[in-house]
């Protein structure tokens, strides 16, 4: 009776023994499951980012080279007919003993749509942004843009950011998508743009 009962007690151990074995190998199968499953989760994650990346620099990258095309047209065709219009304004109101009001005015007009085209042309100009910093630029763009009296743009920054020119051009475009869609949608009066950055923190607030 006692060799049953050591057999019984030897027979529940062994088959708690095994139970826990085979216990301990699920949860260890189960656990490098987990990792590998999140690992690959992270690998696709990170392929995911790349793709997004590479697909927002070629984005910017193609609208570089439209806009860059652009500026080349203003300042090529655009600017030279509208030099030779100044001339030919010019001409003719020398040819007039005492030239009349009109042709003085559009002599202006046409001097002022030069200036306003040269700096558009500038601005749509990745090679000449990236000489200067965003806090200039933008300023550049307050100023033309207050030059036409249609509307205000109020510019509230720091002396300089740190920022790559890179990231000062990206940053740039996308102020300047910003403030084009209040011209465009919101019928916009005044402008508040404000920039603030506390050490590697970027805050811009646009306000129409």
């Amino acid at each position: 009776m006692l060799l049953a009962t050591e057999e019984v007690l030897i027979t529940l151990i062994a088959g708690t023994v095994l139970l826990l074995f085979l216990v301990i190998v699920i949860i260890t199968a189960a656990t490098r499951y987990q990792n590998r499953k999140r690992i690959h989760l992270m690998d696709m994650e990170q392929i995911k980012h790349e793709m997004v990346k590479e697909i927002l620099k070629a984005r910017l990258e193609a609208q570089e080279e439209t806009l860059n095309q652009i500026s080349r047209e203003l300042h090529d065709n655009i600017g030279q007919l509208l030099s030779s219009a100044k001339i030919l304004v010019a001409m003719g109101a020398r040819a007039m003993p005492t030239p009349v009001e009109e042709l003085q005015l559009a002599d202006e007009t046409i001097s002022k749509a030069i200036g306003d085209l040269r700096a558009l042309s500038k601005s749509l100009n990745k090679e000449w942004l990236e000489k200067f910093n965003f806090i200039e630029n933008l300023n550049a763009e307050a100023k033309r843009i207050n030059s036409s009296k249609a509307l205000e743009m109020v510019v509230n920054h720091p002396e300089e950011i740190q920022l790559t020119s890179e990231h000062q051009l990206v940053l740039f475009r996308i102020v300047q998508e910003s403030f084009q869609n209040s011209l465009k949608h919101g019928q916009a009066t005044l402008i508040k743009i404000e920039v603030h950055q506390l050490h590697a923190q970027l805050e811009v607030k646009i306000e129409d």
